[in-house]
């Protein structure tokens, strides 16, 4: 008897299809300005301020005797960029040989996916706590992340920020995120704009856990009474069958976040850790980032040995904070 057991020659069921849920997007490639070609691997560029207020009023009839110079504040910031690699090989059977559910090509897949991991590479560098290296005999040039831009200047062992450019204090948080409140973001915006004079629309890259405690900021507590909380309240149609606890927005006193929640600050293989992954936020001023490439990500076949095609993926990047002074880091682990 023929059964389902003892059957020779029945054809797997495979899906032509390949399932994958990771769409991690990169927020701060997407939005930083793109600046000029590099020309150098170290990369130079100015800051300056202008004069506070003073009594200049003087006696009429009188002639002038003292000059001054308009830019006694005038400094040179320096960072260096960076040449990134990965690459890959595909077996000459697998490629053309092999038929496999759901992909047509593993060379092109191989590529795609390789594009994809350089892309990360460069948003986990810009977002993460690593200094920057002059590369030389042994050593590979690398970018400083926006974790030490932006920050005091402690952590800066190469080219550091001079000390009337960093970024204040006050403009820096590591407060706990269970007590992290509306007043501590309202004082981080008034520290930014004690440096701008404007109240200007920060892009807020976020961790998951910090997003999650802007959300509580339009929530409130039921069921209890002379806590000395503020309550707020929110209004809502009775037909919308909808709860919204989400903040993507944050107006302040002293200025704007629009949030963008993202898995690349303070990443764990960029100089950080798990805890501080999702807990980072940097506020920024885009305006006052750069991003400048020599060689934008390409793919570069290389010679097929014998095995099956080659190939890498590279690039030449680098990427300026033009002014640490008007940024904004919150940085707690707890």
């Amino acid at each position: 008897m023929l059964t389902d057991a003892n059957q020779v020659g029945k054809r797997e069921q495979l899906a032509d299809y390949v399932t994958r849920v990771d769409a991690k997007t990169k927020p701060c490639l997407a939005m930083m300005p793109k600046g000029k070609a590099l020309t150098n691997m170290l990369m130079q560029f100015q800051v300056d301020d202008f004069e506070d207020a003073e009594d200049i009023s003087v006696e009429t009839a009188t002639d002038v005797e003292s000059y001054d110079n308009a830019s006694p504040n005038r400094e040179v910031l320096k960072t260096y960029a960076m040449k990134v690699r990965d690459s890959a090989m595909v077996d000459d059977v697998a490629e053309e040989v092999n038929e496999v559910a759901g992909v047509r090509s593993e060379l092109a897949n191989s590529i795609m996916k390789k594009l994809e991991k350089v892309g990360r590479c460069i948003e986990a560098f810009i977002c993460g706590d690593q200094e920057h290296v002059a590369g030389g005999a042994g050593t590979k040039y690398r970018g400083r992340g926006l974790g030490l831009w932006i920050g005091p200047g402690s952590g800066q062992t190469t080219f550091p920020v001079p000390t009337s450019y960093e970024t204040p204090t006050a403009s820096l948080d590591n407060t706990a995120m269970a007590s992290f409140t509306e007043e501590i973001v309202n004082g981080l915006l008034e520290s930014s704009y004690g440096k701008t004079g404007t109240k200007q629309t920060f892009q807020g890259l976020v961790g998951t856990t910090l997003k999650r405690r802007f959300s509580k900021f339009s929530s409130a507590a039921s069921g209890v009474t002379n806590t000395g909380f503020a309550t707020v309240r929110m209004f809502q149609s009775q037909f919308n069958h909808t709860i919204d606890n989400v903040v993507d927005v944050y107006e302040g006193d002293f200025g704007t976040i629009v949030l963008h929640p993202t898995l690349w600050n303070a990443h764990p293989n960029f100089g950080g850790s798990a805890a501080a992954q999702a807990r980072r936020g940097y506020f920024l001023l885009m305006h006052l980032l750069e991003l400048n490439y020599k060689r934008k990500p390409r793919v570069k076949q290389l010679e097929d040995r014998g095995g099956g095609p080659r190939f890498l993926v590279d690039a030449i990047v680098g990427w300026k904070v033009k002014n640490p002074l008007a940024l904004i880091k919150t940085y707690a682990t707890t």
